[in-house]
């Protein structure tokens, strides 16, 4: 890998090598690092929100709400142990962009 990588590249390697490892069973524990977390700014239509009656709260609470990993405790199956955790992470634009932040009489506003 290089430092030009494009960001998908570098996540894509890192989770290739973390498949791989994790089949190894001398090793407990594996951990990713050496590649950003990604960060996305997201403009806000003040105006539309206003009209919506929509705080701006909400929008906040709704995209940290949809981007958390749960614990979900662990499964063991024969001599292997799996940890097993909600994935609300995002994975493109789109999800955040279609994310619902608030609904009224039945209309979803995201």
């Amino acid at each position: 890998m290089s430092e030009t990588a494009p960001y998908r590249e570098l996540e894509k390697q890192a989770e290739l090598l973390e498949n791989r490892l994790e089949k190894v069973k001398s090793l407990k524990k594996i951990e990713t690092h050496g590649y950003p977390d990604q960060n996305v700014r997201v403009s806000l239509n003040i105006e539309k929100l206003a009209h919506q009656h929509i705080s701006l709260n909400a929008v906040i609470g709704a995209l940290q709400s949809e981007n958390i990993n749960i614990p979900g405790g662990n499964i063991q199956m024969n001599t292997r142990r799996f940890n097993v955790k909600t994935s609300g992470e995002y994975k493109s634009i789109d999800e955040i962009k279609n994310t619902i932040v608030y609904s009224a009489n039945g209309k979803l506003f995201t």
